[in-house]
């Protein structure tokens, strides 16, 4: 693609970079999709069938990391490299994320964002489709009253086998008891700073309990992986609990995830909290973050016309994760459209197969999430560095604020659900042209 300036693929050990100008077999597909769907949001060209529709920011060029999901420092220090190596301003879109932190902006990464953005170098994340997954944890503890977290493992595929991975963030003054309680009654001690190893009775598995402390936070972490089931063993996927006992509180509060779809869920009960379910790092101060709402409820596809009857256009998204962070602070800090969201689709990619959002003969795909949200925001932030190249994080946040759109869905002030109101780009320009 003409587009495209370079190319990094860290998921394949050794591959070289592209760059425009390059042998084209050098560069790798896209046999998932998703990456497609979302850089031609953020700043795709229209042709062939798809000519009328275009992207955000359609002057742009377009730096493109298929990634690891685990290097994406190394990613986003690449992109920014790439733009000084050109001299021109950089947004930088991932619509990507874990729960794997506190979320209260002092995660690594979430650091490693504040050293690197500034003037003319900026990050929109999304903020994740959790709401309602069940994937947060939260209470407020009393000395004396031992609170339970009731969890699930997930029941796994025949690629993976069943487990869990969660952990629960609470203030360092606090002095608590935590404990990992069995399907079969056994209570194990988490002690601070250890490490619990070994095998649950009446299965092969991996058991590892731990609990640090730093400057910020005390956190346990606890995971489970059955990877054997004797015969006639009572159920090892329910009745897991992770509970705290409180002796000495000047806080209180505790807070828990889930890693990530797949590791587990919390069941049911009043310490299921749908707030503060965005994920990592959308919940660092120096990145944009952003929720989806419904922007369409119908759309075409191989399948025939296809309606989704369930969804309010306007509406905030079902799925869209809810601020605010850990510490308060107000994220997501604008929404967008991300439900449906028609866009390119990748040929050949996994995507490609689906009847019912894929429309083969006009090259397009329709899928939800706060992924497609994201790009929007970060195509418009690109309109708003040809205005102002020296645009920094603060000021992104500050424009889109005073731009956004807002009605009887987002109400007047910030919402965990939209943030600072919907996206308004005319207006968001404007407000750094001045």
């Amino acid at each position: 693609d003409g587009r495209v300036a370079a190319y990094m693929d860290q998921t394949v050990a050794g591959s070289p970079v592209w760059r425009r100008g390059d042998a084209p077999s050098s560069a790798p597909g896209d046999p998932d999709g998703h990456g497609t769907h979302v850089a031609s949001i953020a700043a795709g060209t229209g042709f062939g069938p798809n000519a009328g529709r275009e992207g955000v920011a359609t002057d742009s060029e377009l730096v493109v990391v298929k990634t690891d999901m685990v290097n994406t420092d190394t990613a986003l220090r690449w992109i920014f490299d790439e733009a000084d190596r050109v001299g021109v301003p950089c947004v930088v879109n991932m619509s990507l994320g874990s729960h794997a932190g506190a979320h209260d902006g002092s995660d690594a990464e979430e650091a490693f964002h504040t050293r690197v953005c500034g003037p003319g170098r900026l990050v929109v994340v999304a903020a994740g489709n959790e709401r309602n997954d069940r994937l947060h944890a939260s209470a407020e503890l009393r000395p004396g009253a031992v609170v339970e977290w009731p969890f699930t493992l997930d029941q796994g595929t025949q690629f993976e086998p069943p487990r869990a991975l969660l952990t629960a963030w609470y203030h360092p003054v606090d002095d608590i008891d935590v404990a990992l309680v069995t399907p079969w009654g056994e209570t194990i001690a988490i002690a601070s700073n250890t490490e619990v190893e070994g095998t649950v009775p009446g299965l092969v598995s991996e058991l590892l309990a731990a609990r640090r402390l730093n400057q910020f936070n005390q956190m346990v972490q606890v995971q489970v992986q059955i990877t054997f089931e004797e015969p006639g063993t009572k159920s090892s996927l329910s009745g897991w609990s992770l509970n705290f006992l409180a002796n000495d509180i000047a806080v209180g509060r505790v807070d828990g995830w889930m890693m990530n779809n797949g590791l587990g869920t919390f069941d049911g009960g009043p310490h299921v909290d749908e707030s503060g379910t965005l994920s990592l790092p959308s919940t660092g101060a120096s990145c944009v973050s952003v929720a989806s709402y419904v922007s369409s409820s119908s759309w075409s596809t191989d399948a025939g016309p296809q309606v989704d009857g369930l969804v309010v256009e306007e509406r905030s998204s079902p799925f869209s994760s809810l601020g605010p962070t850990r510490d308060g602070r107000h994220k997501p800090d604008i929404a967008a459209p991300g439900q449906y969201l028609t866009a390119a689709l990748a040929a050949g990619s996994g995507m490609a197969s689906m009847a019912i959002r894929a429309d083969t003969t006009q090259r397009a795909l329709t899928i939800a999430g706060t992924s497609m949200a994201a790009p929007v925001v970060a195509g418009a932030i690109a309109a708003m560095l040809t205005t102002e190249p020296n645009l920094d994080p603060a000021g992104a946040q500050a424009a889109l604020a005073i731009a956004a759109r807002r009605d009887a869905h987002t109400g007047a002030d910030w919402s965990p659900a939209y943030g600072a109101g919907k996206l308004n780009l005319g207006a968001a320009i404007d407000a750094v042209s001045g």
